[in-house]
C-alpha cells in the first residue's frame, strides 16, 4: 500500500505556476523532509494533500483518492497558529481541537506534558515565541494520532530546547510506524530527523539522494535554494 501518491499535479496562484505536472510518491512509512525556500509552496502542497485547495492532479492517500472523509481519517495537519485570534489561549485552542475529535482529558494532559506545553498553555497565543508555537502545533498533531502527519516548518527559527523536544516527538512518530513529512526552509535542521528529502525545482517535486547535508547543500547550490 502506497502512503502518498501525487500524479500530474498542477497548481498556480496569482499568475505564478507552483507545480506543473508534478509527481511525488511515498511508498512506505517513515520520516521525510520537504526542503524549499520560504514562499515556494510548501504550505500550499500540504493544503493540496489535505484537500484544502483544489488541483487538477490526482492525489491518493493509502491508495484512495482524497475526500474530506479520507483526509479526516488519515491526516494530521494543523494550520499555523499565527492566524489564530490574539486573545485565544493555547489551552483554548487545544480544548477546541480535543472537543471536535473527542480526545480525552487524560490524553490531552499527557501529550501537553510530553511537549512541555503545559508550562505555558494558559498564555495567550499572541505572546508565544516561535518555539512555543511550534511545540503547541506538535502537540496538536500528536493528539490527532493519524497515520500521515504534515508538519509545516516545526524546526525553523526555534530555540535549542524546543528544537530538541520537537525532534524527539518526530522521532517518536517514526518509531510508532507513522509517516511524517517535515517542511523547512532551513534544510540543515532536517538531517537531525531524516536523510530522505524532497525539494522543489522547476515546478517539480524531486527526491534528493540520501547522504545528508552534503548532498542537499550541493543540490541547493545548483537549483533549490538560489
Amino acid at each position: 500500500m502506497t502512503i502518498l501518491s501525487i500524479q500530474h499535479l498542477n497548481f498556480g496562484f496569482r499568475g505564478r505556476t507552483l507545480f506543473k505536472d508534478a509527481q511525488m510518491t511515498i511508498p512506505l512509512p517513515g520520516i521525510f523532509g520537504l526542503a524549499a525556500p520560504a514562499g515556494s509552496g510548501k504550505t500550499t502542497l500540504f493544503n493540496l494533500i489535505s484537500g484544502l485547495l483544489p488541483s487538477t492532479g490526482v492525489i491518493r492517500l493509502f491508495d484512495t483518492p482524497i475526500t474530506p472523509a479520507v483526509v479526516s481519517q488519515n491526516v494530521a495537519y494543523v494550520p499555523n497558529t499565527d492566524n489564530a485570534a490574539g486573545m485565544l489561549r493555547g489551552s483554548d485552542y487545544v480544548a477546541f481541537i480535543a472537543a471536535a475529535q473527542r480526545i480525552t482529558r487524560q490524553r490531552q494532559t499527557a501529550v501537553l506534558h510530553t511537549l512541555g506545553v503545559d508550562d505555558f498553555a494558559r498564555q495567550r497565543l499572541s505572546r508565544y515565541t516561535p518555539g512555543m508555537r511550534q511545540r503547541l502545533q506538535m502537540a496538536l498533531v500528536l493528539l490527532l494520532d493519524r497515520p500521515l502527519n504534515l508538519l509545516d516548518e516545526p524546526l525553523d527559527d526555534v530555540d535549542p530546547a524546543s528544537l530538541t523536544t520537537i525532534c524527539d516527538a518526530i522521532s517518536q512518530l517514526g518509531r510508532a510506524g507513522k509517516t511524517v513529512i517535515v517542511s523547512t526552509s532551513q534544510p540543515d535542521r532536517l538531517v537531525t530527523v531524516t536523510n530522505t528529502m524532497f525539494v522543489f525545482a522547476e515546478q517539480q517535486i524531486l527526491e534528493v539522494p540520501s547522504g545528508g547535508t552534503d548532498d542537499l547543500t550541493s543540490a541547493s547550490d545548483q537549483r533549490f535554494f538560489k
